[in-house]
Order: structure tokens, then C-alpha cells, then sequence
């Protein structure tokens, strides 16, 4: 019977793999798996070019990298300069931005992002979500909470999704918090997507690992994809 069991997860395994594959969701635009290992460039594994290129500190095992929570290599980011920019070719009206973060930092922000003028933080020490959009102090829109103890020293799923009216932040795949999207424009063309340090006093202290960018907000169904086959 052990037997059998074994052969069967085994059969199963790839066809489920080749069913998320098949029903990846659509409107990726950058891929960054943050699995190189050496070097400064982080390549864009969803076919459309956008590198990212790595600054700052470095404090990984290996430069910029230490060990990954998806494959081998994961990027390392000091809390303090330590950053990742990738210039994005396209227009975007709204978004989804889903990374695998392992934060250190006992106070400050948890994990930082920045897609064009639009600042996506975590926040450790006041336990809240910002989604800001333009300038930081002007246009604050703080929603949703978690515990610190929850965040730190373990792998979690980040993810922020955009529509043209709402803001959405997922935990491991699962909706955490929602806030009214104040975007003042309606769109942005080849944003910049900036990870790690963004502002002085706003870094990741931690690591990163397999970032994907979307041109669309994704459904919650997908979103609990991306955690559940994060592969």
C-alpha cells in the first residue's frame, strides 16, 4: 500500500504542474526569480527583456544573493542601500505585484516596492499596509494590520493587487487587507519598479525571492495559485 501511494504523488505531481502551467495566469510582464547567484543583473524570465539591475550593499552569502525560498538563490537586501531597479516597458492601468519575502528587521518596514510614483511598503513597526500613490507624505492611504511575530524569520507571499478602483494586499495567497485606490493618474507608461531601498528609513532588511510583475489585477483565485505553486 505504501507502495502504491508513493506512485500515485509521484503520477500526480507533473500533472499538476502541467495543469498550473497550462493555466498560468496571463499578463506577465516581468519575472524576476532573483536565482543567479553571482553578479549584478537579475534577469526577466518572462520573455519581455525587463533586467533588473542590483545596487548598494551587499550582504549575501554569494554578493547579492544567499539561499532561496524558490530554487537555489534568493536576493539578500541590507535594510539600509541595498536596491533592485528594473525599467518596465508598457502602459499600466493596473497591476499585481507578488514576491516571496523573508524579512529580519525587528522595526521599520518589512518590505518596500515601488512601481513608477506608486509606493507599496509593509509596515513592521506599526503592524499596517501603504499603498501610496505620488508623493509619499501627500497622498498616505494606510489600510489593513498584521502581528510582527508573523513576518519575521519565515518565508511569507507578498502580493498587491491594483484595479481601477481598489487596492488589495494578499498573505500567502489568501486577502489580508483592502483600501480604495488613489491613484491620481489613470495610467503609467515604462514605470520604473524599484525594490528594496526606496526612500532613506524605507528598505527591506532581508530577502526576496521569485518577484513577478502583472499587467492586470489578479483574481483571488490566482493569487492563491501563485502561493500554492510557486514554481
Amino acid at each position: 500500500m505504501i507502495r502504491l501511494a508513493l506512485l500515485l504523488a509521484l503520477l500526480l505531481a507533473p500533472q499538476q504542474n502541467m495543469f498550473w502551467s497550462q493555466n498560468a495566469p496571463t499578463g506577465l510582464v516581468g519575472w524576476w526569480k532573483l536565482s543567479e547567484g553571482s553578479g549584478t543583473t537579475a534577469y526577466d524570465s518572462s520573455g519581455n527583456g525587463n533586467n533588473a539591475v542590483w545596487s548598494g550593499g551587499k550582504v549575501g552569502t554569494s554578493g547579492y544573493y544567499s539561499a532561496g525560498r524558490v530554487g537555489p538563490w534568493a536576493g539578500a537586501f541590507d535594510g539600509t542601500s541595498t536596491k533592485l531597479l528594473a525599467t518596465v516597458t508598457g502602459t499600466f492601468t493596473q497591476f499585481t505585484l507578488s514576491e516571496w519575502i523573508y524579512s529580519t528587521g525587528t522595526s521599520g518596514f518589512i518590505d518596500t516596492a515601488k512601481l513608477g510614483s506608486t509606493t507599496l511598503a509593509a509596515v513592521n513597526s506599526g503592524t499596517s499596509f501603504r499603498v501610496v500613490d505620488g508623493n509619499y507624505a501627500a497622498n498616505p492611504n494606510t489600510f489593513g494590520s498584521t502581528t510582527n511575530s508573523y513576518w519575521l524569520n519565515t518565508w511569507h507571499l507578498f502580493t498587491v493587487s491594483e484595479d481601477s478602483t481598489s487596492v488589495y494586499v494578499y498573505l500567502d495567497g489568501v486577502l489580508s487587507a483592502t483600501g480604495t485606490r488613489n491613484l491620481a493618474s489613470g495610467s503609467v507608461t515604462n514605470p520604473v519598479l524599484q525594490l528594496g531601498t526606496i526612500y532613506a528609513g524605507r528598505d527591506l532588511n532581508g530577502y526576496a525571492n521569485d518577484v513577478r510583475l502583472y499587467n492586470r489585477a489578479l483574481s483571488a483565485g490566482e493569487i492563491a495559485g501563485l502561493a500554492r505553486n510557486h514554481n
